[in-house]
């Protein structure tokens, strides 16, 4: 789903019109809320990706990776695994390597702003994004629609709780490494 598409869901969950004038009232909140459940969602889920760094002296700044790193998981050249460890300045991490290597991460994916937009999640949590869009929508309003929001959320929660790594594909094989040899 786009941003566009989840506003649109949202906006028809709520029973609010779809047309261009509402959805311009709706788009800020909206999309606040809908990279809250992003966030949430890759958090919950240990979202990771693979990126290609080059290293400097033996080196490489977090900051140089294209997302917001919120855990190193594994260096890797050539298919071999690379020791790593943190370097002598806060956010820089050295390797036992040169050139470029492959760095597996867990990250925060990018704000969703544009309407053509796609959450850096599995389709299969798309879905989950628009019920917390709704959820937090019904709690920011009067004290009527307040009682419902906690529905809400439940059923956020509840289809985050359903969904498992394997459903996404997200499921990691491990393997023991004798790092003595």
């Amino acid at each position: 789903m786009t941003l566009c598409e989840i506003i649109m869901a949202a906006l028809q969950q709520l029973r609010r019109g779809i047309d261009s004038q509402t959805f311009d009232v709706y788009r800020g909140a909206f999309t606040q809320y809908a990279n809250i459940a992003q966030q949430d969602l890759a958090k919950a889920f240990a979202q990771y990706r693979t990126d290609t760094i080059r290293l400097q002296g033996g080196e490489f700044s977090i900051d140089s990776l294209p997302r917001l790193c919120v855990k190193l998981l594994h260096i890797s050249r050539n298919g071999k695994s690379v020791a790593f460890e943190g370097g002598e300045q806060t956010g820089m991490i050295r390797a036992d390597a040169a050139g470029d290597v492959a760095v597996r991460y867990r990250f925060l994916p990018k704000p969703l702003s544009n309407a053509t937009d796609r959450p850096e999640l599995p389709n299969q949590l798309h879905q989950c994004i628009v019920s917390y869009v709704v959820a937090a929508e019904r709690s920011a309003g009067d004290a009527s629609t307040q009682g419902g929001a906690s529905i809400y959320f439940q059923f956020y929660n509840e289809q985050k709780r359903r969904l498992t790594r394997a459903d996404m594909g997200l499921l990691e094989c491990y393997r023991i490494e004798n790092m003595l040899y």
